[in-house]
């Protein structure tokens, strides 16, 4: 016979448990697990724990939460990065506009001096033109 609690064997002539102090219940001596039946229970064990742990209520809200959370910042950073995009966009437009301009005005001043020389020389004959003809005047 075995103890209820402990399941030592208890003599039949014994009334109670030596270490427990309950009666012998007469139910054969199951055999002890093996140690690698005890490490394969353990390891059952904590599997159907880590798989209750994960479908938990709580457990579902907070990698909900966090997935809400990582999904907003990316939408956060990729919002920024347009806008950083649309502004360097600008400001490459802004600086072509301006290079046109310049190119534009320096053009226009090429082509005002290209007038001023061309004036300059035309003056110049002229002035040649009426240096003769005082000398052709002043000469009769």
């Amino acid at each position: 016979m075995n103890c209820i609690r402990c399941g030592r064997e208890i003599p039949e002539q014994e009334m109670l448990c030596t270490v427990c102090k309950l009666p012998p219940v007469t139910v054969p001596a199951e055999a002890a697990p093996s140690p690698k039946e005890q490490r394969r229970e353990t390891k059952k064990k904590k599997q159907q724990k880590q798989t209750k742990r994960a479908s938990s209520p709580k457990v579902v809200r907070r990698l909900a939460l966090a997935l809400a959370i990582a999904v907003g910042l990316l939408i956060g950073v990729a919002v920024f990065l347009c806008h950083t995009y649309d502004d360097y966009r600008d400001r490459q437009n802004d600086l072509k506009v301006r290079e046109a301009s310049v190119a534009l005005r320096e053009q226009e001043a090429d082509n005002r001096d290209k007038q001023i020389d061309t004036l300059t020389k035309e003056r110049d004959k002229l002035k040649t033109e009426l240096e003769r003809l005082k000398q052709l005047l002043s000469g009769q």
